[in-house]
C-alpha cells in the first residue's frame, strides 16, 4: 500500500485547474493581505455558529494508494443534519467572468471540504458556497451548490480516482526506488577521513529529524556525505530531499553526486531550478497570456506534459526543461516548478526556501514537516537571508512612476499621486541616514497602488511598461516585507549611490530563518567555515539542543604553515603610516618561492594605495581585481595562475570577494595566501545598528555585527590554500589584532600558527617551509 500526504490543493490544482499563467498576481499582494480580506467578509456576514479557518482532514483510499488529504476550509456553519462549507476567492478581475472561468475548480476545492466534514460528523448534507470579493472594491458575488453526501462523496472519489491514475507513475517509480535503495552502498572504496563521520550524523538526524550544523574541511567530499545518507531514507523518514546553495558551483556538486548514486540508483530523480530571468522563454520574465505565447493554456496542458515528462526522463536540468517545453509550447519556469513536485531531489538556491517573495510555497506553507533538507555553505546564508528578509524603494522609482502615469486610468494614476505624497513626507528628514517609523497608511497606500496596477493590466490585457513593472513588483516585495516585521527590523532613510532609499532592514534574519526551518522534518546546515560556530547557531537560527559536528582537517598540518605578522597596524587610523611596511611584508612572503599567490585587503582603496608601494621582480605577474568584474574577467584573472609556474603571479583582491571563497586552486597554482588586516566590515550606519541590536539582546554586538562576520571571511581566504592531502602551502596574516581574545577562533582552528615580528622573519620561514618539501 502506497501512502501520500497530500493537500487539498495539491489535488483539485493538478486535476481541475484550467486557463492561462499568469504571473501579475491577479490576487492579493500577500496572504496576509489575503486573510484580512477573509476576516473583512467573516465579520461583515458571518452569523451565528460560524466558524473560520477550519483545518480538516480525510483518508481516501483508491486501489493500493492510500491519500492523507488536508485542508482548511475559510468558513463553516453545522445545522443539524446539514454542513455549510463558505470558499471566499479574491480577485480584481470581474467577479462574474472570474467565477466562471474557474467555477468548477474551485466548487470542488470546497467540496473536499464539505466532504470531509460531512463524512467526520456522519451529516447527510452539504451546502457549498462560494465568496468572491473583489479586492479594490469589496464588492461580493456568491453561488451556492446543494449536495447528498453521496453525490458529493461521487464526485471527490471521481477526482480522487483521475488523481491516483496520474500518479501511478509515481506509485511505480517509488516502488523500484524502495527496492533499490535496500541495495544502496556507499559509492566510492573508502570513506576519506571525517567522510564515515559525517554521514553518520547526517543519517541520524534524516532518521530521527531535527537540526545538525557542520563545520567540515574542504576536500573530505561534502557533498556526497550528507547526500548518501538522506537518500538512504528516502520514502521511510521523509519523501523528498532539498539541496540549497549560493552558487552554481554547489548545483554543479550536488549533480555530480547524484549521478554517482545514479550509476546503483537510476530510478532516483531530480531536477534543478534555475532562476526566472535565466529559465524563461517570456519576454522580460513577462509570464502571462498576453505577452507570452507559453503561458497560454498552460494549466490546460500541464498534466499531459508532466504525464510525458515523468515518462521519459529522470533527471531535469535547465536545458531538458527547456527543450520539453519548447515541444509543448508552455512555459518552462513554471514547469521546473511542476515538476519538482515529483521528483526525488531538489536542487536550488537559498531563495526558493527562505525568500518572501520567491520561496516555494507549494512545499513550505503546508506539509514542510516531509522533507529533509541540506543547506550548503552555510556560512553565506546569514547576510543572504538579511537581504532576503529586507526591501528597498528609492526616489528614482517615483519619479519614474510620476512621469508613466500620463497614458494610465484614473485610479491608477489617484493612487500614485498619493503615493508619491506620502512618499515625500516620508523622506522629509533633516539628516541621512536616519530611522523613521511607517504608518499603517504608507502600506496601505502601497497595497492600493498594487491592486489598481493589477486593475489596469487586467483592463488593458497587456503589462505595464518594464520599469514601471520591476517598481510594481518592488512595491509588492515591500509590502511582503513588512508582513514580517518586528523589534528586529528598522526603517532607514538613506542615500545609496545619490539616490534617497527607503529601507526596510532586517537587523537579525535569525528570526525568519528559526520559522522557516523548525517545521522540517531534517535540516542539516553544512560549511567548510562555520566559525565562531556558536554564533552561526544562533543565526542561523538554531538552538543550544541541536547536534553539532566539528571535523578537524584530514591533511597534515605540517601541509599549512600559518604565519601572525603581530606588529602590523592596519586600522583606520594607521593604515597611511603603515603601507610601505605592509607592502615589504608581502614582499618578503613573496621571495621564498617562485609560485602563485592571493594577497587580500579590507578594500579597493586600500589596494590600490599599497599596490604603489610594492616592488617587485620585473617578471612578477600582477592582477588586480576590479569592482565590476564579468564572469569572463574571472576566468580570465585564474586562468593565470598556472600549474607548475616559471615566474611569480600575485594577485590582489578584496576580502570578502569573488576571489577569497568558492575558487578551486588545486596543487601549485595558489601555494599563499596573504590577508591584510581583520576584513572588518566597513563602520556604518546600519552595522552599527545590528550592534545595538544584539547588545540589546545581551550579545555582543560589535562582534556579531563587525568581529564575527571578519573572522569568517579570513577563514574562508585561508581556506584556498590547501585542497587536498598533497597540497603545501602558507598564510600571512597581516595585523596585530590577530593575536588578541576576539579573534581566538583562528587560533584555535590552526592551531600550528607561528607568531613573526618582523618581514625577515616571515621571508625565513617560508623559505625553511619550501625547503623542507624538497627535502
Amino acid at each position: 500500500m502506497v501512502h501520500l500526504d497530500l493537500s487539498v490543493h495539491d489535488i483539485v490544482d493538478l486535476i481541475l485547474r484550467t486557463g492561462d499563467l499568469d504571473s501579475r498576481i491577479f490576487n492579493r499582494s500577500t496572504m496576509n493581505e489575503g486573510t484580512k480580506l477573509h476576516q473583512v467578509y467573516q465579520r461583515k456576514y458571518a452569523q451565528s455558529g460560524y466558524q473560520a479557518e477550519v483545518g480538516l482532514t480525510h483518508d481516501y483510499v483508491h486501489e493500493d494508494v492510500t491519500l492523507h488529504v488536508t485542508g482548511k476550509a475559510d468558513g463553516v456553519y453545522v445545522e443539524d443534519d446539514l454542513v455549510i462549507i463558505e470558499e471566499i476567492k479574491t480577485t480584481v478581475a470581474d467577479l462574474k467572468v472570474f467565477h466562471k472561468q474557474h467555477e468548477r475548480w474551485h466548487m470542488m476545492q470546497a467540496a473536499f471540504y464539505g466532504h470531509m466534514l460531512a463524512s467526520q460528523l456522519r451529516h447527510q448534507r452539504i451546502e457549498v458556497r462560494l465568496i468572491y470579493m473583489h479586492q479594490s472594491t469589496l464588492e461580493t458575488y456568491s453561488q451556492t451548490y446543494q449536495f447528498t453526501l453521496k453525490e458529493i462523496t461521487k464526485d471527490v472519489q471521481d477526482v480522487i480516482v483521475e488523481y491516483v491514475h496520474f500518479y501511478q507513475l509515481m506509485v511505480a517509480h517509488q516502488r523500484q526506488l524502495k527496492t533499490s535503495l535496500a541495495s544502496l552502498t556507499f559509492p566510492f572504496a573508502t570513506f576519506r577521513d571525517g567522510q564515515r563521520q559525517l554521514a553518520k550524523y547526517v543519517y541520524g538526524v534524516s532518521k530521527q529529524g531535527g537540526r545538525l550544523f557542520v563545520e567540515a574541511p574542504t576536500g573530505i567530499g561534502k557533498t556526497m556525505s550528507t547526500l548518501f545518507p538522506m537518500v538512504k531514507q528516502l520514502g521511510t523518514s521523509f519523501e523528498k530531499i532539498f539541496y540549497f546553495t549560493a552558487k552554481n558551483s554547489g548545483k554543479v556538486a550536488a549533480m555530480d553526486a547524484l549521478e554517482t548514486l545514479r550509476k546503483q540508483l537510476p530510478d532516483l530523480s531530480y531536477v534543478v531550478l534555475t532562476a526566472k530571468d535565466q529559465m524563461s522563454f517570456c519576454p522580460k520574465g513577462k509570464i502571462n497570456p498576453d505577452d507570452c505565447l507559453y503561458a497560454r493554456g498552460y494549466y490546460d496542458k500541464i498534466k499531459d506534459v508532466l504525464t510525458y515528462a515523468l515518462t521519459h526522463y529522470q533527471t531535469f536540468n535547465k536545458e531538458t526543461i527547456q527543450a520539453l517545453a519548447e515541444q509543448f509550447k508552455i512555459e518552462p519556469f513554471e514547469l521546473s516548478l511542476d515538476l519538482s513536485l515529483f521528483v526525488d531531489v531538489v536542487i536550488a538556491d537559498y531563495n526558493y526556501l527562505f525568500d518572501p517573495t520567491a520561496y516555494l510555497r507549494r512545499f513550505f506553507e503546508q506539509s514542510s514537516g516531509k522533507y529533509g533538507v541540506l543547506i550548503d555553505e552555510a556560512h553565506n546564508l546569514v547576510e543572504r537571508s538579511r537581504d532576503m528578509f529586507s526591501a528597498t524603494l528609492s526616489q528614482s522609482q517615483m519619479d519614474t512612476l510620476k512621469k508613466a502615469m500620463k497614458k494610465v486610468s484614473k485610479p491608477l494614476k489617484t493612487s500614485v499621486n498619493k503615493l508619491i505624497k506620502l512618499w515625500k513626507e516620508l523622506i522629509d528628514v533633516d539628516s541621512m541616514p536616519t530611522q523613521i517609523t511607517l504608518t499603517k497608511l504608507w502600506i496601505t497606500t502601497l497595497d492600493k497602488f498594487i491592486q489598481e496596477a493589477q486593475v489596469e493590466m487586467k483592463r488593458l490585457r497587456v503589462s505595464l511598461d518594464d520599469d514601471i513593472m520591476d517598481i510594481y513588483f518592488k512595491c509588492v516585495r515591500f509590502v511582503r516585507t513588512y508582513d514580517l516585521w518586528g523589534d528586529h527590523y528598522r526603517v532607514l532613510v538613506e542615500k545609496i549611490d545619490g539616490d534617497i532609499t527607503l529601507h526596510l532592514w532586517c537587523l537579525n534574519p535569525s528570526i525568519q530563518l528559526k520559522k522557516v526551518i523548525e517545521p522540517l522534518h531534517a535540516v542539516v546546515m553544512f560549511s567548510a567555515t562555520l566559525s565562531p560556530i556558536d554564533f552561526f547557531i544562533a543565526m542561523l537560527g538554531g538552538s543550544a539542543s541541536d547536534s553539532v559536528l566539528r571535523l578537524t582537517s584530514p591533511f597534515p598540518q605540517a601541509n599549512f604553515k600559518v604565519m601572525l605578522a603581530s606588529q602590523v597596524k592596519t586600522t583606520l587610523k594607521k593604515r597611511d603610516l603603515t603601507m610601505q611596511e605592509v607592502a615589504i611584508y608581502i614582499e618578503s612572503a613573496l621571495k621564498g618561492k617562485i609560485g602563485n599567490y592571493l594577497v587580500f585587503f579590507p578594500s579597493y582603496q586600500y589596494l590600490e594605495s599599497v599596490k604603489k608601494h610594492l616592488t617587485l621582480p620585473e617578471d612578477t605577474i600582477v592582477l588586480t581585481q576590479t569592482k565590476l568584474m564579468s564572469q569572463d574577467d574571472k576566468t580570465s584573472f585564474l586562468s593565470q595562475f598556472n600549474y607548475a609556474p616559471k615566474q611569480t603571479t600575485l594577485g590582489m583582491a578584496v576580502l570578502g570577494g569573488i576571489f577569497s571563497e568558492g575558487i578551486d586552486l588545486v596543487s601549485d597554482r595558489l601555494i599563499g595566501v596573504i590577508i591584510v588586516s581583520v576584513g572588518l566590515p566597513q563602520i556604518s550606519y546600519q552595522r552599527d545598528l545590528i550592534a545595538a541590536y544584539f547588545d540589546k539582546h545581551d550579545q555582543r554586538g560589535f562582534n556579531y555585527a563587525y568581529v564575527f562576520p571578519a573572522i569568517n571571511k579570513v577563514l574562508q581566504a585561508m581556506g584556498r590554500v590547501i585542497r587536498s592531502e598533497t597540497d603545501r602551502g602558507f598564510a600571512l596574516l597581516l595585523d596585530e589584532r590577530y593575536v588578541q581574545s576576539d579573534y581566538h577562533d583562528i587560533r584555535l582552528k590552526y592551531p600550528q600558527y607561528i607568531i613573526c615580528d618582523s618581514p625577515d622573519e616571515v621571508e625565513d620561514e617560508v623559505q625553511a617551509f619550501f625547503r623542507d618539501q624538497l627535502q
